[in-house]
C-alpha cells in the first residue's frame, strides 16, 4: 500500500449499516465516514435499491449520507416512491416523469453542476464475468 495514496470506501447495501433498521452506533459510524473522508483526499460510495433509504426521517445519519454525496445516480424509479426520491435529488417535473419511465441501463445522474440522463453498457468481458454460470448476462 502506497502511503498518502487516495482511498475510497464502497458500502453495497447501505440501508443495513446506514438505515431505519440499523444498529445505531454504525450507522453513526457511517455518517461520520461520509462527513470526512473527503477532508483526508478520500471518497465514499454507498449503493441501496430506494432512495427512501437516504431520507432525513428514515435516520438520523442517512440524511447527512445523502447531504454528503456530491454525485448521485438514480436508476428506474417506481411512481409509488417517486415523491420521496424527487424530493431527496430534486427533480424537475420532466426528470420525475423520466425516471419512472427508465429503461434497464439507463440513468439519471445528478451532481452539483447539473445533471444528465445516461447509458451504462458493458464489455463482452465483462458480460462473460458476470453471467451465471452456463448462461449469457444481458446487454
Amino acid at each position: 500500500e502506497e502511503k498518502g495514496a487516495p482511498k475510497a470506501v464502497f458500502i453495497d447495501e447501505g440501508w443495513k449499516l446506514a438505515g431505519p433498521a440499523s444498529d445505531p452506533e454504525t450507522a453513526a459510524f457511517v455518517g461520520g465516514i461520509f462527513r470526512t473522508i473527503r477532508g483526508y483526499g478520500g471518497g465514499a460510495y454507498i449503493m441501496s435499491q430506494e432512495m427512501k433509504d437516504f431520507s432525513d426521517d428514515a435516520s438520523p445519519h442517512a440524511g447527512a449520507i445523502a447531504a454528503n454525496c456530491d454525485l448521485k445516480i438514480c436508476l428506474h424509479t417506481d411512481p409509488a416512491s417517486l415523491g420521496r426520491t424527487a424530493r431527496l435529488l430534486d427533480l424537475s417535473d420532466s426528470q420525475k416523469e423520466m425516471v419512472t419511465r427508465l429503461p434497464r441501463g439507463m440513468a439519471l445522474v445528478k451532481c452539483a453542476g447539473g445533471s444528465a440522463f445516461v447509458s451504462f453498457s458493458s464489455t463482452e468481458e465483462e458480460r462473460r464475468l458476470i453471467a451465471p454460470a452456463g448462461k449469457e448476462a444481458e446487454r
